[in-house]
């Protein structure tokens, strides 16, 4: 089985993003929407809701100056593992400029 994702992290708890998973000879791709928390120590949790009906909980740790992350799948019959590694970072939208007056 293999994963591939594109993931964004709001910094307040909240995940969004997509994914394609491969499995049983066939090829899913899915919507995803969720919610994180992060430890004192780097460690934290996830969940997925796909828009397939799907739910998947993780664990994991944030790494190398938080460039990295490393996560393990901690629902029961899946075994999943991988990591996800820092892109960019995107910077909020300018307020549009009040009219002069």
């Amino acid at each position: 089985d293999v994963c591939s994702s594109d993931l964004v992290a709001d910094g307040a708890g909240n995940i969004t993003g997509t994914d394609t998973i491969s499995y049983d000879g066939g090829a899913v791709k899915r919507k995803l929407t969720g919610t994180y928390t992060v430890n004192a120590d780097c460690t934290g949790t996830l969940v997925l809701n796909g828009d397939d009906t799907s739910i998947t909980n993780a664990d994991f740790v944030i790494v190398n100056d938080g460039k990295e992350v490393s996560i393990v799948q901690t629902d029961d019959g899946f075994i999943l593992t991988g990591d996800l590694k820092r892109q960019k970072s995107v910077a909020p939208a300018a307020a549009p400029a009040a009219p002069a007056q």
